[in-house]
């Protein structure tokens, strides 16, 4: 994603590779015997919800690869279970455990670390000769 980035934008790159994934889901769940078309009007809803989502996660990773360092891209990414928790808790109602809100938290205070140590990072420009 990060070769990529350096010579397409970020909703080139969230295209194609959502051009060539979708292939593969299909093939995957046509072999697990899953239903390809929804059966209802709730169905079609969560499948254009999840489309949404997936046009903003996805390039939101594209987006913030061009300009952020790989690694601490990385571990942004970590947000998105905490994200899907939340939301199935929010949206559908789900129960959350307490393990998995202690998860969620301990994944929110490493991507804050993660940023933290990453702006704490002297540059070749603060270095003075001593």
């Amino acid at each position: 994603m990060k070769a990529a980035r350096a010579t397409a934008g970020a909703m080139r790159v969230t295209f194609w590779a959502t051009l060539l994934g979708a292939p593969l889901l299909l093939i995957v769940s046509l072999a697990l015997g899953e239903d390809i078309v929804p059966a209802s009007a709730a169905g079609w809803g969560a499948c254009l919800a999840m489309g949404v989502m997936h046009v903003f996660g996805q390039g939101g990773v594209a987006w913030a690869l061009g300009r952020l360092p790989a690694s601490v891209t990385a571990v942004t990414i970590l947000v998105q279970p905490v994200v899907a928790g939340l939301l199935g808790w929010w949206v559908f109602g789900e129960t959350l455990t307490p393990i998995q809100a202690l998860g969620g938290a301990l994944v929110l205070g490493a991507v804050v670390l993660a940023q933290r140590s990453q702006r704490a990072k002297p540059t070749s420009a603060d270095a003075q000769p001593g």
